[in-house]
C-alpha cells in the first residue's frame, strides 16, 4: 500500500511562478513595492507550495497592504514547510522590524547566524539591527571594568571600518547603497581682459584760434612754416606807388648819352 500522495505544482507552472519570483525581486531590490507585491502575489497563485514565492508575498502584504495578521503567517508557513533557510529567515527578520518586533527580528537573524554564521546576507543584517555582541573576554562578565573598556574599542572600530546601513525592512540584508557621486563642478568663466580704452581724438580748434596755432607751432620749433601751395596764387603783389601818385615833385629826366657819328 503506497503512502498518500503530495499534490505537487504543474510542471508549467514553475517556470512562470519562477520568471514572476525574478521579477518581483528585482522591482523589490529598486523599491518599488507596488510591483514587487504585485509580482509576488502573480507568483504565488501560480504555485501556492512555492516557499520563496509564499514568503515574499507575506512580507509586501505586510508593507504594501498592512496587512500584518496575514503576512506574519505566510513567513512562518514557509519556514514550517522547508526548513530554515538564509532568505526566509530574513523574509521573517523583515515583516518584525515593519511591525516594531525588534526583539523578534534579532531572534530570527541569531537562528540563522547559528546555522549560517558566515552567510553574507545574515552578518550585514546583524550590522543593520545592532545585535548585542558578546564580552570580549568571556571568563569576565559584561560589567567588568576591563570588557567594558575593551567593548567601546571595539564599537570604534566596528563603527569606522564597517559601512552605514539603512535601518530599514527593506534594506535588512542587502549590501549598502553605494554614494552618490558629487555633481560636476560649475565650469569657471574664462577673465576675458578688457581692450584698452581707444585714445579719444584732439578736438579740432575753433576759427579763431586757428591763426594763433598755426603762428605758434613755427616760433616753437624754430624753422618756417611752409607755404601753402594756395597762398601764394590767392592774391597778386601790389605795384609799388609812383612819386606822382604821392604828390612830390617828378625827378630831371637824365641826360641822353651822346651818340657817336659815323664818318
Amino acid at each position: 500500500m503506497t503512502g498518500p500522495s503530495t499534490s505537487s505544482p504543474a510542471p508549467g507552472a514553475a517556470a512562470p511562478a519562477r520568471s514572476l519570483l525574478d521579477e518581483g525581486l528585482a522591482a523589490f531590490t529598486a523599491r518599488d513595492l507596488g510591483a514587487a507585491h504585485a509580482a509576488f502575489e502573480r507568483a504565488h497563485r501560480r504555485d501556492p507550495r512555492d516557499a520563496r514565492a509564499m514568503s515574499w508575498y507575506g512580507v509586501t502584504l505586510v508593507l504594501v497592504e498592512k496587512n500584518s495578521n496575514l503576512g506574519v503567517t505566510l513567513c512562518d508557513q514557509a519556514l514550517r514547510a522547508t526548513g530554515p533557510e538564509p532568505e526566509l529567515l530574513l523574509n521573517q527578520a523583515r515583516v518584525h522590524l515593519a511591525l516594531n518586533q525588534r526583539e523578534r527580528a534579532v531572534r530570527a537573524i541569531l537562528r540563522g547566524l547559528e546555522l549560517w554564521p558566515r552567510d553574507a546576507s545574515l552578518c550585514m543584517a546583524r550590522d543593520t539591527i545592532g545585535i548585542r555582541r558578546p564580552p570580549v573576554i568571556g571568563f569576565l562578565s559584561r560589567n567588568n571594568p576591563l570588557n567594558r573598556f575593551l567593548g567601546r574599542i571595539r564599537h570604534k572600530w566596528q563603527r569606522r571600518h564597517t559601512p552605514l546601513y539603512e535601518m530599514s525592512p527593506l534594506a535588512l540584508g542587502f549590501p549598502p547603497a553605494p554614494p552618490e557621486a558629487p555633481p560636476p563642478p560649475a565650469p569657471v568663466p574664462l577673465e576675458v581682459e578688457a581692450a584698452p580704452p581707444a585714445a579719444e581724438p584732439a578736438a579740432d580748434p575753433t576759427p579763431s584760434d586757428a591763426p594763433a596755432a598755426e603762428q605758434a607751432e613755427p616760433a616753437a620749433s624754430g624753422t618756417a612754416a611752409p607755404a601753402e601751395p594756395g597762398a601764394a596764387e590767392a592774391a597778386p603783389a601790389a605795384p609799388a606807388p609812383t612819386a606822382e601818385a604821392a604828390g612830390a615833385p617828378a625827378a630831371p629826366p637824365e641826360p641822353d648819352e651822346p651818340r657817336e657819328v659815323e664818318r
